[in-house]
């Protein structure tokens, strides 16, 4: 796939030859995207493994396609795929829906591989005090 990005803290193993650097996202809405202002990329001749939670779901964008994807469930996307955090709805929406205004906004051509279940929602949901986890 040549080089990828991933959301930070993704990267899990790698067999043969595979960099592991970061890359800063441009702008300030992308601080408050979801995945941060950092993430990583990933780069070289190798196979590489990282982690996402729930069910990954790869999809191949045409060129000019374009997907928006909820803060959190975004795991990488090729180097090919253009990446920008996008305004949606409104901040009553967001601050009353309990639906975010900020969604990450992917533009093909490339690969893109989503997670259903992003873990800090997991481990949020097994939480004693949210109902979760013991009895």
């Amino acid at each position: 796939l040549g080089e990828v990005y991933a959301q930070s803290r993704s990267f899990f193993a790698s067999i043969g030859d595979v960099d592991v650097s970061t890359k800063i996202v441009r702008g300030s809405a992308g601080f408050f995207g979801g995945e941060g202002m950092v993430m990583q990329r990933l780069s070289g001749k190798g196979l590489c493994f990282v982690l996402a939670g729930g069910t990954p779901t790869q999809k191949r964008l045409r060129d000019g396609e374009t997907v928006y994807v909820d803060k959190g469930c975004l795991v990488a996307f090729q180097k090919s795929v253009s990446y920008e955090v996008s305004y949606t709805g409104s901040i009553k929406s967001a601050l009353f829906g309990g639906e975010g205004f900020l969604m990450q906004k992917l533009t093909g051509p490339g690969l893109v591989v989503l997670e259903s279940l992003p873990t800090e929602r997991l481990v949020d949901a097994m939480r004693p005090e949210n109902g979760g986890g013991g009895s």
